[in-house]
């Protein structure tokens, strides 16, 4: 076994071990056990029935990365040979793509279909990071462009396995304390909760808001990130007010009717793609 695969097993059990912690300590609620629980079954359900494709993802990144790296310009080929240069080249071209994957994924009906399991769970918990799509095409479509970098591929699936991690991680309820500076260039639990909450139109960014940025689709968590939530867009693939989703979730919450306001002391409201910040 080399670092590549004990990166990947340690990834699997640091999200597994986190998904049974963060359960077991709901499961003590009585007003949420049976959700709890219902949500564990789906995402486990999920998770083995994506194993398939992620083997073939795995075995077709593996196949082509030779062919695909030898087209690397020489000297960035030699840069990224280097362990630490190669990392940090691989996540940032992996993190590109997947804002690319995840855009497809809530945009067109084909992306929408392959990754609307992610969004149906019942609330926001770690159990959505095992909820993946039996079929993630475009996710296997855009890993071997990783390869056109030069970075080895033992590499990048470090970088890959890192950066699945902490996409895992930021389902999670907890508040993760970083610093100010931190939270701004990567997704935090609350940003990505914002995701969730608008139907996956803002915080496409796996793992940095850099992306979102530029894009303008980046949305701010309202109030301070330890206050709770109040918005109108229903969890997950729900419009407000009800109703069937749109093939990629529901709009910007501004931009839809809300037939019932509810007095709240904390912002309702965030900023359509446009003119996010």
């Amino acid at each position: 076994m080399n670092i590549a695969d004990l990166a990947w097993a340690g990834s699997t059990a640091l999200i597994v071990l986190a998904v049974w912690v963060e359960t077991m300590t709901d499961l003590v609620r009585p007003d949420r056990w049976r959700r709890r629980l219902h949500d564990l079954a789906g995402g486990a359900l999920l998770a083995v029935a994506s194993l398939p494709a992620a083997f073939v993802a795995a075995i077709v990144a593996r196949s082509v990365w030779p062919v695909l790296s030898r087209t690397a310009p020489s000297t960035v080929a030699a840069a990224t040979d280097h362990p630490l240069l190669g990392f940090v080249v691989a996540f940032i071209v992996w993190d590109a793509l997947g804002w690319v994957d995840h855009w497809i994924g809530h945009r067109t009906r084909i992306g929408w279909v392959t990754h609307r399991p992610h969004h149906g769970g019942s609330s926001f918990n770690l159990t959505l990071a095992l909820r993946q799509s039996p079929y993630p095409l475009a996710g296997i479509a855009l890993l071997p462009l990783v390869a056109l970098t030069g970075v080895p591929f033992e590499t990048a699936a470090i970088a890959v396995a890192v950066s699945n991690t902490w996409q895992a991680m930021v389902h999670t309820q907890a508040r993760l304390p970083l610093p100010g500076w931190l939270e701004k260039a990567v997704m935090t639990p609350a940003t990505h909760e914002v995701h969730h909450d608008h139907g996956g139109v803002v915080n496409l960014g796996p793992v940095l808001t850099l992306w979102d940025r530029a894009a303008g689709t980046y949305c701010a968590p309202p109030g301070h990130p330890h206050e709770p939530r109040h918005h109108d867009c229903r969890f997950g693939t729900g419009v407000p007010g009800g109703g069937q989703a749109r093939h990629y979730g529901c709009p910007p919450c501004p931009r839809s009717p809300r037939p019932t306001p509810r007095p709240s002391s904390h912002p309702t409201d965030c900023p359509s793609p446009a003119n996010a910040r």
